[in-house]
């Protein structure tokens, strides 16, 4: 029996397979009912890794290469606020798009309260994220950073800013 490529055991083969497995090993105390599960988790392995050609860690990564590249070439000592919040949204933009052009999905995860399975929230990019990666890149000092930083706060506490630089919703009444 073919499938996919791969030849698929008969129950019968899987039992001869079992018994020369427990010969060879000496051992009587493996159950062929566990060797059988061994067998198709590895097989199920096998067809994932095979299945799967995404990078491992690109399911959390926020920062790709071509975003690090973006911001160091935008980058610029003394940038004005309303033009590092422009850069945000570029990368913010940039960092979708990669996304979805490379099929890459959030990791699934299942609520602690409930116990319903999903997709985690997709990642953004923020205006303190952007801040944090000129230092973790070597774009800029760490002082720098943490002084832009400072910055930062404060003009999004003056202006009302969510943490996107985006106006903060106030209330109607």
């Amino acid at each position: 029996m073919q499938s996919r490529g791969h030849q698929t055991a008969t129950s019968d083969q899987i039992t001869a397979n079992t018994a020369r497995i427990r010969q060879i090993l000496g051992t009587a105390a493996l159950s062929s009912s566990s060797l059988r599960r061994r067998t198709l988790n590895s097989r199920v392995v096998k067809e994932l890794d095979n299945w799967n050609s995404m990078p491992s860690g690109d399911a959390q990564r926020t920062w790709f290469p071509e975003m690090i590249a973006h911001l160091r070439s935008n980058w610029s000592v003394g940038l004005p606020m309303p033009v590092l919040i422009e850069l945000r949204h570029e990368l913010d933009g940039m960092l979708h798009r990669i996304r979805n052009s490379r099929n890459i999905k959030t990791p699934v995860i299942t609520c602690p309260k409930c116990g319903k399975r999903g997709h985690a929230a997709e990642p953004e990019v923020s205006v303190r994220a952007t801040i944090l990666a000129l230092a973790r890149f070597g774009i800029t000092s760490r002082e720098q950073a943490r002084a832009l930083e400072k910055n930062w706060m404060h003009y999004r506490v003056e202006n009302q800013l969510n943490i996107h630089g985006e106006p903060v919703d106030r209330c109607q009444h």
